[in-house]
């Protein structure tokens, strides 16, 4: 490698990056598609260490997630003002996050520009034992 090409290369590397952070920023739901979208809905998706989880999220804001090891743990939802999902599991702070479309009928939720989870299905119900 031509150690004169390296700022070249660095330099491209950070415009790609602002260039995806534009497009997600372009495709974060709002808080109605937010609210309609977990709403009594069963969520699976990965973590950031690419662990499978199934999260219920209640209407009435409560939820409850079951790790592919069996583990449940509780908490809560809300959709605040800004267009944020807020989660709050049992004995741990709140934690707000943008939820962007990715365009391949998936979704990824950002806690400012750190991927956290991708969500891979929802379906209606609370289907965490089936």
């Amino acid at each position: 490698m031509n150690k004169n090409n390296i700022p070249g290369i660095a330099l491209a590397a950070m415009v790609a990056g602002l260039v995806s952070l534009q497009a997600n920023a372009a495709d974060a739901l709002n808080a109605a598609q937010l609210k309609e979208m977990f709403s009594d809905k069963t969520v699976s998706a990965t973590n950031a260490e690419n662990k499978p989880q199934i999260t219920y999220f209640s209407a009435d804001g409560k939820m409850i997630q079951k790790a592919a090891s069996g583990e449940k743990k509780l908490g809560t939802w809300r959709v605040d003002g800004k267009g944020l999902q807020c989660i709050t599991w049992s004995g741990s702070a709140e934690v707000c996050s943008t939820v962007v479309a990715r365009g391949d009928g998936t979704y990824q939720r950002l806690v400012g520009d750190k991927a956290t989870v991708t969500i891979q299905k929802l379906r209606a119900g609370n289907l965490l034992d089936e």
